[in-house]
């Protein structure tokens, strides 16, 4: 659609008392400040929106005489002609009027009208009709924020970041996922995961969250696993042949019970003949059994000290593993943070070689000749292309000073984490040395140590208790030496019986404790294979953040190269890089490489009739572009929408218009 004026009439607008102008193509308003070109483009948004060339609806439109005083009993009016022209139709006029009047009335009693307020009325192609209804057909015609977005160079510019970056996605075509896969065909990531979850319907937000969330619960499950290992081996009952000790259960069992048939078998009388000599035998095997209790307390105690030193020796090696594990990362970190170092060293290095490029840059002397005609400029307008060229280049090497201390700053940050990285580096390597002698005094001393057997027949030895107990023994079984021929066999059969139940008791004990160990072990072994699954989840789900990162670096490059190849003049960078590497949004138009908002009035209405050509395309709307300041663009790009311009001429009093056959 074409939205073209052809006419704008004014009566008593602000300080224009009455106008009538004719618009063209392309249309030039000029005079001195103050003459009325602003208020002209205000009286046009006024018509349209009620509201003036800032947006504001409460600003002043009455006419005012010499000591600023409204003039009373005025009607104040803007009335415009259009050309309208529809896909596939022809042009059709479209007149707006909107008319602004003081209500005076008479009250009873009082012979003089009095001031009762203000109203509107509005006039559509000459007929009357309600605010609500001009404002609803102006709206089906063309929306006001599409309106001033088609008309206002600086209007785009204007908007939160944010949603000037969604008006660029919605007219970029879409990026599909093929298209982004394909430009990470040089990357070495499985996008497998990926492709599935996009194909679920899953946003890459959603099953980035997903990964992060996963590897978290991995991450603090794989953090206990190794203390419930240790836990576990810790309470491992020391290893037995648990066959030799069955088999030998097995034979005493065997042998206790032929002892009981043949005890059984024996003579009631040579019972009683033996009872003395059995109490004597009693006797001596109540201190068998203490001296074996004896026994099994020190074995006790020799196990428990080896396995206190076994547990020491792990911890030791858990604390050692953990450290050189650290070690290895805080080195990874290093080298990850020289490298940043390297690349801020080599950056500044290319900034300073710009900032000399660009301190010897001079004006390149077709600058100063016209492009039209291909003459010299005047004196004034070349000093003033001079100045603006000087103007701009002190501004791009102030820009590339700051750059250039940004990245000192920078590389100081980086050279300080730097030397804390080795401070603790340093510490880690010393602990490391500490514990791997601690490991090897801990491993050399536990080679010294006697063998179970030796150990055991020092402490009996010692033991003034079980040395007591064994001389008691001796002289019982002197006692007893020569028994009655009747009772021999009989007090040999119970004291072996006696001896069997003690090591019977002794063997169930130490059998029981391979059900404990195997128990221990299997738990262990579970505890080893979770840790294998999990780790080996860990690195799929650490690959499948990297695909993510991948994909997501793909498509900001093709969403920015599809945003810019709409564009002649101007660059959008819609994506900002972190010093950590992270990618953020954001939406800052560049000019040259330079932020609209650092650039100059010219550069500025540039690409803000650059931005328009392209949002006039994509709405197929072309409606009159108003750009002040046209004393300061030397050149005005190529554009299919009407044009009217405000420019000052210091030394013309009065406003004047005229219509241009060309841009210039």
């Amino acid at each position: 659609m074409i939205f073209q004026l052809e006419r704008l009439t004014l009566h008593n607008f602000k300080g224009i008392r009455k106008a009538e102008i004719d618009f063209g193509p392309v249309t030039e308003l000029s005079g001195k400040n103050a003459t009325g070109k602003t208020t002209v483009l205000d009286a046009f948004l006024w018509l349209l929106f009620g509201k003036d060339s800032s947006g504001r609806k409460d600003f002043e439109i009455k006419t005012l005489d010499a000591d600023n005083n409204a003039l009373e009993r005025l009607d104040h009016e803007v009335e415009g002609e259009f050309q309208i022209s529809r896909p596939g139709q022809d042009f059709a006029l479209l007149k707006l009027r909107r008319v602004f009047s003081e209500r005076w009335v008479k009250k009873r009693g009082n012979p003089r009208a009095v001031f009762d307020g203000h109203t509107t009325e509005y006039f559509w192609n000459d007929v009357p009709v309600k605010e609500k209804e001009y404002a609803a057909k102006l709206h089906e015609l063309i929306p006001e924020d599409v309106f001033r977005l088609l008309t206002n160079t600086g209007y785009f510019n204007s908007l939160p970041w944010a949603e000037q970056r969604a008006a660029l996605v919605s007219i970029t075509p879409p990026i599909t996922d093929e298209a982004i896969f394909a430009n990470t065909s040089g990357s070495s990531a499985d996008f497998t995961a990926l492709k599935e979850a996009l194909d679920q319907g899953k946003s890459l937000l959603e099953f980035a969250a997903e990964l992060r969330a996963k590897k978290r619960d991995i991450t603090r499950e794989l953090d206990y696993i190794p203390a419930k290992i240790e836990e576990a081996k810790r309470a491992l009952p020391e290893a037995e042949d648990y066959a030799v000790l069955d088999a030998r259960r097995v034979n005493l069992d065997n042998e206790l019970t032929n002892i009981d048939r043949e005890l059984t078998d024996q003579n009631a009388a040579e019972e009683i003949r033996g009872k003395a000599a059995l109490a004597k035998q009693g006797e001596t095997l109540d201190l068998r059994a203490q001296a074996l209790g004896i026994k099994h307390r020190y074995n006790a105690k020799i196990s428990d000290d080896k396995r206190v030193h076994a547990g020491h020796l792990a911890t030791k090696k858990i604390e050692l593993r953990a450290y050189a594990d650290a070690l290895r990362a805080m080195n990874l970190e290093r080298e990850a943070m020289e490298w940043r170092r390297k690349t801020k060293v080599a950056e500044l290095g290319k900034l300073r070689d710009t900032w000399i490029e660009k301190n010897k840059e001079e004006l390149a002397e077709d600058k100063l000749l016209c492009p039209t005609c291909h003459r010299p400029y005047g004196v004034a307008d070349a000093e003033y292309i001079e100045d603006q060229f000087r103007e701009a280049k002190a501004k791009q090497l102030q820009e590339l000073n700051t750059a250039g201390l940004n990245l000192k700053n920078e590389l100081t940050v980086i050279e300080t984490g730097l030397a804390e990285r080795d401070k603790e580096i340093k510490t880690h390597e010393r602990i490391v040395r500490e514990l791997t002698a601690r490991i090897t005094a801990l491993e050399a001393e536990d080679q010294g140590l006697p063998d179970d057997a030796t150990r055991l027949a020092h402490a009996l030895e010692a033991d003034t208790e079980y040395q007591g107990i064994k001389e008691m023994i001796r002289l019982r079984e002197e006692e007893v030496a020569s028994p009655p021929p009747a009772n021999s066999r009989r007090l040999e059969l119970l004291a072996r019986s006696a001896e069997i139940k003690v090591e019977m008791k002794v063997l169930i004990e130490r059998l029981a404790m391979k059900e404990q160990r195997d128990r221990i072990t299997k738990r262990v072994d579970e505890l080893l294979a979770r840790e294998r699954v999990l780790t080996e989840s860990l690195t799929t789900l650490e690959g499948a953040e990297f695909a993510v990162d991948q994909y997501s670096r793909a498509k900001t490059e093709l969403l920015e190269q599809a945003v810019n190849r709409l564009f002649t003049r101007v660059r959008f960078k819609l994506f900002d890089k972190q010093v950590n590497g992270e990618e953020i949004e954001t939406c800052v138009a560049l000019i040259n490489g330079v932020p609209y908002k650092d650039a100059n009035t010219a550069a500025k209405v540039q690409a803000g009739l650059d931005i328009i050509n392209v949002f006039s395309k994509f709405y197929n709307v072309f409606a009159p572009v108003w750009i002040d300041n046209r004393e300061s663009v030397v050149e005005l790009p190529p554009t299919e929408s009407q044009l009217i311009t405000l420019r000052v001429v210091a030394d013309q009093e009065k406003l004047a218009w005229r219509l241009e056959p060309t841009l210039s």
